[in-house]
């Protein structure tokens, strides 16, 4: 008796798992180290930026920051990130149970504010999106470039 309890206890253990990871080693939360934009590397650690990615979504987050959480779509090739599809969860948009995707312009300067720069997408008329050049991906560092700009994480 005691065997099928035990057998029984392990089953459970593993099917209550919530981690079931959908795109290794993208899925988690990685803190950003640093920034180069412009030639000019900054480092980034003291801000507390963090991406969690999973099941084709990335949620921008940053710790004791006046910025509301901000979700995005997400698309990993193997060669290349693409984010699109802003929306916000903040106090505001929680109490009107509202929290929709968020207008293609407006997303576009709340982009702005967590250093990404979206440019026009060429598939959706009159929406935006953000690349980049995946140079280093794996289960502790990734590096993202986009022109002569990256943004370096580790895996948190």
């Amino acid at each position: 008796m005691k065997q099928y309890i035990l057998v029984f206890f392990a089953v459970l253990a593993f099917a209550a798992c919530d981690k079931v990871p959908d795109d290794r080693p993208l899925d988690g939360m990685w803190q950003l180290q640093s920034e180069t934009r412009g030639g000019q590397t900054v480092n980034t650690l003291d801000r507390q930026v963090y991406w969690s990615f999973r099941y084709g979504l990335v949620q921008f987050s940053a710790y004791g920051d006046r910025l509301a959480q901000r979700y995005a779509h997400c698309d990993h090739t193997a060669d290349s990130l693409y984010i699109y599809d802003l929306a916000e969860k903040s106090a505001q948009t929680e109490a009107q149970h509202n929290n929709e995707w968020i207008a293609t312009e407006a997303a576009a300067s709340l982009l702005n504010e967590w250093g990404l720069y979206p440019t026009p997408d060429t598939k959706r008329p009159g929406r935006y999106q953000v690349r980049y050049g995946i140079r280093v991906l794996n289960s502790r560092h990734m590096v993202l470039t986009n022109d002569d700009d990256s943004l370096s994480f580790r895996k948190f």
